[in-house]
């Protein structure tokens, strides 16, 4: 079953830098102490932020639009609930909807999916970066935050295949040191950071990232 399409989007202020930045996509996974860590890290990037950023957070459908309108209400950014036909824009997050696996299409745009869960999960981390990683269009930054278990370890392998980048938070600050963990000793961590050095992390990669494709 796929959800139906969403109505169109409120216009987002975007910066000069947006307009360089936008071949890259964030892409942010987190489970237990996945909404705490979010309202940290999320926060701390500029309101002109110039590239889409999707979460995926492992939760149930009905939590997921109470936790993007949340974090909207915190943030500079705009933050939404994803919906099918969602296009990724610079300085706009798009939440993962609880119960749907969040993928992109070959035009760039969201799909929500019911195939089975993945870990045990859906939505879930590796199926979104295996569906981001290696596009043509844009380079991806995966950071993997709390969380139980081992999701988002073979995505984050397709990502540093393609020549992307991973943040993983560090044990020090994590409710659960899982997802980041598997990911650190699999290889794949470019950066392992406590929470609060995060998101300087994600802005510091973003402009390398700009310059490389400038």
């Amino acid at each position: 079953m796929r959800l139906g399409r969403s109505a169109p989007a409120r216009a987002v202020k975007r910066s000069s830098a947006g307009v360089r930045w936008a071949r890259r996509l964030v892409v942010i996974g987190s489970s237990t102490g996945g909404p705490q860590a979010l309202r940290q890290v999320l926060p701390a990037l500029h309101g002109d932020l110039g590239v889409p950023v999707l979460v995926v957070q492992h939760m149930p459908a009905a939590f997921t639009r109470p936790l993007a309108e949340r974090l909207d209400e915190l943030l500079a950014l705009e933050v939404r609930e994803a919906r099918p036909g969602s296009l990724p824009e610079p300085g706009v997050a798009l939440v993962a909807h609880g119960g749907f696996h969040l993928t992109l299409t070959a035009g760039g745009r969201v799909e929500l999916d019911e195939r089975p869960p993945e870990h045990g999960v859906r939505p879930a981390l590796d199926v979104t970066l295996e569906s981001v990683a290696g596009r043509q269009d844009r380079s991806v930054l995966a950071v993997v935050l709390t969380g139980m278990g081992v999701d988002g370890t073979r995505g984050c392998a397709l990502v540093k295949a393609a020549g992307g980048d991973v943040i993983t938070e560090a044990e020090s600050s994590c409710v659960v040191y899982g997802m980041p963990r598997t990911v650190h000793e699999a290889g794949h961590s470019d950066e392992s950071l406590e929470l609060l050095r995060v998101a300087e992390a994600i802005v510091r990669r973003s402009l390398a990232a700009a310059r490389r494709s400038a």
